[in-house]
């Protein structure tokens, strides 16, 4: 009885009643008639996977719920899904899967010059976006609260001392892989977890190397993230946050994303996002050079609403892909990319310097060492980058 309390006291702290957890499925077949769906006829550059490990949700918490519910923003027309991660069984269950209700900044202008915006909607479109939204946030409540009902039902409780659990958190992703691909946007991975590794691949109580640990869990679950962004939170749930273990494991994903296409934001105990409601994205095709060698390369160019760049990445040859930070400039035609790399990818190293300059069709610059340092011939450690806008591929 008391559990029940707790439950029936933490739903209505998230603004729904406990009859909303019972009637999910009920709510999900409506949205699916309603016109909520139309929202996702036209794509959004990005789309977000919210995994939960269950095993870490203890009796009466619901700050993780609410980090997520206060802290993230999302795009207009961003799919949205939260998915239960089962990391004792290597599984992943979704249960939330919608387009975020919004209008780009143009519609925006359209309807105050009072244009309509689409055929789907009856009445004033702002009039069924707020409907569609109070839809969307009731849905995405009633998917969160359902992880904290379970988890006080079932008295689950994080493992303070003694032996680590079993868990296999890379393979309830590549058995989830599909979910990655880019027809929904590219990938931004929210990762509430305690993100232990505990198996075959890797046992982070044992002497080892946990970098090289999580390149070859990458070779055992090869996983297409597509050049996604990560962001982990909930570390400290198990072990304390400062262990070694903790560190080793930020280490082991580190690499074992990176070795995927994919690049580690954060790994800590609370969730830190920008603020950002916009992305646009650009993407670039062309060729590296230097001395008598070429290279193909891909350039994938997402930008905030201040044109700081987001989740953005330089291909070489059909790698890994090496992670950017930086800004894009455009003043009239012409745009000036500034762009540093955020880690080591083989030969190329963190700090190195990518500058481009062109207009919407084509952009011509460098890639170089900061440093001023030189190959083995004397000239220095710089790379012709040469591309035109190829915004039909998907990558």
């Amino acid at each position: 009885m008391i559990i029940k309390n707790i439950a029936f006291s933490v739903l209505l702290c998230l603004g729904i009643g406990i009859s909303s957890v019972k009637a999910a499925e009920v709510e999900s077949r409506i949205f699916n008639k309603g016109g909520i769906e139309s929202w996702c006829n036209q794509s959004s550059p990005r789309q977000t996977v919210i995994y939960v490990d269950e095993s870490i949700i203890t009796q009466g918490d619901d700050k993780w719920a609410r980090q997520l519910m206060n802290k993230i923003h999302f795009t207009p027309r961003e799919r949205v899904q939260v998915v239960a991660l089962r990391a004792d069984a290597g599984t992943a269950d979704q249960r939330f899967s919608l387009c975020y209700p919004d209008y780009s900044q143009a519609e925006l202008e359209d309807l105050r010059r009072g244009q309509r915006i689409s055929e789907f909607f009856t009445g004033t479109p702002m009039d069924q976006m707020r409907q569609a939204r109070e839809q969307f946030d009731r849905g995405f409540r009633v998917a969160l609260s359902s992880f904290i009902v379970k988890g006080q039902a079932s008295g689950i409780a994080p493992v303070q001392t003694g032996p680590l659990p079993d868990k296999s958190i890379a393979e309830a992703m590549f058995y989830d892989e599909k979910r990655f691909a880019t027809e929904n946007g590219v990938s931004r991975l929210i990762i509430f977890s305690d993100m232990l590794q505990n198996s075959q691949s890797f046992q982070p109580t044992k002497e080892n190397d946990p970098a090289a640990s999580g390149i070859d869990a990458a070779r055992k679950y090869a996983i297409r993230f597509n050049l996604a962004e990560v962001h982990v939170f909930g570390i400290g749930s198990t072990v304390p946050a400062g262990d070694p273990v903790n560190r080793k494991m930020e280490a082991f994903w580190r690499a074992f994303f990176l070795a995927n296409g994919a690049y580690l934001e954060q790994f800590s105990n609370t969730l830190n996002l920008g603020d950002s409601r916009s992305i646009a994205v650009k993407r670039w095709r062309g060729a590296l050079a230097v001395a008598d060698m070429h290279s193909e390369v891909n350039l994938r160019i997402m930008t905030d609403e201040s044109g700081v760049l987001v989740n953005s990445w330089l291909v070489v040859n059909n790698s890994g892909g090496l992670p950017l930070e930086g800004k894009e400039k455009c003043v009239e035609s012409m745009c000036e990319i500034t762009a540093k790399l955020r880690t080591d990818v083989g030969a190329f190293k963190r700090g190195d310097v990518l500058l481009l300059r062109g207009n919407a069709k084509e952009m011509k610059g460098a890639l170089k060492d900061p440093t001023g340092a030189k190959f083995s011939d004397g000239k220095p450690a710089e790379y012709v980058i040469g591309l035109v806008r190829d915004d039909a591929a998907r990558f």
